[in-house]
């Protein structure tokens, strides 16, 4: 029984937790194609696009410059209780889901160029903590951002660029 369990262990640890990871990475990558592709004009997805592609532009910078060596943010994680962690992740899914349902019911692209802006930043913080190694430090704050984002899900659906009134 205790080889079953260490084996089921580490698939989660080693299988599932990854696969969990890359999903959310997957998932931000495809919203922000998703929100140039729904532009009506082209000034519309540039300015989408150039929302979407900032924040990981400036990462490049930052990674390359050494500015970003984790060791702040790391020190800056240490003072936080799981807690305050699992709140952190929390907010910024709600936040990311209201934010979108409410844009996606309008078409003014400067609005939804923010909210590509918003989730590109969340994209380059997830891969600046991956490549920091800084990710099971904030593994409570992954769980609440994806539990928070599914239940909005369930409960008010996805962001408005999916309701129709014709539904």
């Amino acid at each position: 029984m205790e080889s079953i369990r260490e084996i089921l262990r580490a698939f989660f640890v080693y299988v599932m937790y990854p696969a969990v990871v890359i999903g959310l990475f997957i998932y931000l990558v495809s919203l922000l194609f998703f929100l140039v592709r729904c532009a009506k004009t082209m000034s519309g997805a540039i300015r989408r696009a150039v929302g979407g592609l900032l924040p990981i532009v400036i990462l490049v910078f930052l990674v390359s410059s050494n500015f970003l060596d984790g060791g702040h943010l790391a020190e800056w994680l240490d003072r936080l209780s799981d807690t305050h962690r699992f709140v952190l992740g929390a907010v910024a899914a709600f936040v990311m889901m209201e934010t979108g349902k409410q844009l996606g019911r309008t078409d003014a692209n400067s609005a939804v160029a923010a909210y590509a802006f918003f989730v590109s930043c969340l994209l380059a913080v997830l891969l600046w903590v991956v490549m920091g190694g800084l990710l099971d430090k904030l593994n409570w704050t992954l769980f609440a951002f994806i539990l928070v984002g599914g239940l909005h899900v369930m409960f008010r659906g996805l962001p408005g660029w999916f309701d129709s009134p014709s539904r």
